[in-house]
């Protein structure tokens, strides 16, 4: 599961600390350690399990359920349906937005 940089060589901690920095500003794609790091955590679970895993599968479910639980949260404390329903409009545009 973990990739390589295009130029064949494991990232410096420094670039992939300053490439984590600019994906959290929202300028770069996240960083290969970081979406690694991201599914360990989600799936609890060491690097070497991911290694037998499809990433891309993993990094779908992991999403789904983030969108879920953002879901949930929103609603957390709306009262009615059709404040429910604005809110679940707003999350599918975000979600269509982002893919």
């Amino acid at each position: 599961m973990a990739a390589q940089p295009a130029h064949g060589g494991a990232a410096s901690p420094k670039r992939t600390r300053l490439a984590v920095v600019n994906y959290a500003y929202g300028e770069t794609e996240p960083p290969p350690e970081l979406l690694e790091a991201t599914l360990c955590e989600f799936f609890h679970c060491l690097p070497s399990a991911l290694e037998r895993e499809d990433a891309g599968q993993l990094l779908r479910y992991a999403e789904l359920m983030g969108l879920y639980r953002a879901a949930q949260a929103m609603q957390d404390g709306i009262a009615t349906a059709a404040q429910r329903k604005i809110v679940g409009q707003v999350l599918m545009t975000e979600f269509e937005d982002a893919g």
